[in-house]
């Protein structure tokens, strides 16, 4: 259950009242009930009634002792590279420490190495991840003033929004940054079933200036017993790239084969 009136000021919950904008509209409890209460206690397995809003001092002693249990996935006990002699350790710190960006996207963030690399160099990051029990480990490691946004999200989902009357921007405008990282993702989305085609649109669509993101090729020692199509090369991913981005540059990552490639989007691209 998503809500429209819960925002976030990087890891500052803030609550919009909007009831408030019409305030003799009788709904304004309802509204709270509905948009705050109940996803709550959706997400803590927890039932708190319509009722108990009438004890307000209560109700807050009771939403903030809730417990979110863990929800299980695929990457639940994912491990990121820690190792900082790490070749695509050193490579993305290398162009977090050129690039004059100053906000960046991490796509499948996970538990936010690199996104916290990228807060160290200065950056405003938001970390996209798809897993909801990772995404909250990733927040709560976070300390007050950290300038992450932890976003629960599929990037290759339907942007919901954009089927809610116009009211909020659409996903791409109101996440796009200066820069994208996109690491250790591109073979997990065709195996999905995605085309470079598609990978590169939408992950271009949310860059404004600068792109670093990581191949795998099919030798890959994690990637070998996959069914991967014909189509999965180094020289297509590249080729689907360069319509897009310039200056295209390849650089070594870890484990071999894997590699690195930053970009600098083309003037005349207003994807």
């Amino acid at each position: 259950m998503d809500t429209l009136n819960i925002f976030f000021d990087y890891k500052r919950p803030i609550f919009i009242d909007w009831g408030s904008l019409c305030p003799n509209s009788g709904w304004q409890k309802e509204q709270f009930y509905n948009c705050f209460v109940k996803p709550l206690c959706k997400l803590s397995k927890t039932n708190i009634c319509f009722q108990e809003l009438e004890d307000i001092q209560n109700l807050i002693i009771k939403i903030g002792s809730l417990i979110f249990p863990d929800i299980d996935g695929e990457w639940l006990n994912y491990v990121q590279v820690t190792n900082e002699e790490s070749l695509k350790y050193t490579e993305v710190s290398n162009w977090l420490s050129r690039t004059l960006c100053e906000s960046v996207l991490d796509v499948g963030a996970s538990y936010g190495i690199f996104s916290k690399m990228a807060l160290d160099f200065g950056k405003r990051v938001v970390a996209m991840e798809l897993e909801p029990t990772v995404c909250n480990r990733l927040y709560n490691s976070l300390s007050d003033g950290d300038k992450i946004l932890v976003v629960n999200c599929d990037i290759n989902s339907p942007d919901d929004i954009l089927n809610n009357n116009n009211l909020l921007y659409s996903r791409v405008d109101r996440l796009k940054c200066d820069a994208v990282m996109a690491l250790s993702v591109v073979h997990h989305f065709c195996k999905k079933g995605l085309t470079f085609n598609e990978i590169v649109a939408n992950i271009s669509s949310y860059a404004k200036k600068e792109l670093i993101i990581e191949f795998i090729p099919k030798d890959d020692i994690f990637v070998r017993n996959w069914e991967m199509p014909n189509w999965y090369t180094l020289d297509n991913f590249m080729l689907e790239l360069s319509k897009i981005w310039d200056d295209l540059q390849i650089k070594k990552s870890a484990p071999d084969p894997r590699v690195l490639i930053i970009g600098s989007k083309k003037n005349d691209c207003y994807l």
